[in-house]
């Protein structure tokens, strides 16, 4: 499962969640975004899913500490205690032996972050 995992500010316009997704998924073909779980619901990111047409998936906050992600980011490491919010949230998503596919890039506006990663069968 290929998984684009978002981390983004609550004011994120679609624009630039769009924006974040096209640099981070390229042509890969997509199978799900996520984000974390508080942000997984609101009304910006399901508007984003219906756009892409695409399923949710909510990451719990404990699943993102687990995560090794190659990019840092002191506000991600304060508020959830992992170097980037995009990686972690597409490495849980995407399941068991995950690797990113991407390292997180950043919208024009620096509102949104978004990774790829790929889950791998045992």
């Amino acid at each position: 499962m290929i998984i684009a995992g978002f981390g983004f500010r609550r004011l994120a316009a679609l624009d630039s969640l769009l924006d974040a997704y096209r640099q981070a998924a390229g042509t890969t073909q997509i199978d799900g975004i996520a984000t974390i779980a508080s942000k997984a619901s609101l009304r910006i990111f399901e508007e984003l899913a219906a756009c892409l047409e695409q399923p949710i998936f909510a990451v719990d906050p404990v699943d993102l500490v687990i995560q090794k992600t190659q990019s840092w980011s002191q506000k991600s490491v304060e508020k959830y205690n992992v170097g980037s919010v995009a990686e972690a949230v597409a490495l849980a998503a995407s399941g068991e032996k995950s690797k990113l596919l991407t390292a997180r890039v950043i919208s024009s506006d620096r509102m949104v972050t978004c990774a790829v990663a790929r889950g791998y069968c045992a």
